[in-house]
């Protein structure tokens, strides 16, 4: 079986691949890894990390979010108006 150490870098060398990422975010989020999976491992739960959105994603969930305000103006009206 692995080390924790191997899955942690096999995990980041997997996302680092398929996504462009600096040394200090490569080294970050190697240590994010690291202790999440250590967390598991003594059955904790592991922390949140609080990632930014790509502009991609901000556009995704800016378009989420007025989809549900649509949808609540549109249940408003018909509610007002039936």
């Amino acid at each position: 079986m692995a080390s924790i150490i191997e899955l942690a870098s096999q995990i980041v060398s997997s996302h680092a691949s398929s996504t462009p990422m600096t040394k200090d975010e490569l080294i970050a989020e190697l240590e994010d890894v690291h202790a999440s999976l250590i967390a598991l491992e003594k059955g904790e739960s592991p922390t949140p990390v609080d990632v930014e959105a790509t502009e991609e994603e901000e556009r995704w969930l800016h378009l989420i979010e007025h989809s549900s305000m649509v949808k609540a103006f549109k249940s408003t009206l018909v509610s007002r108006h039936s």
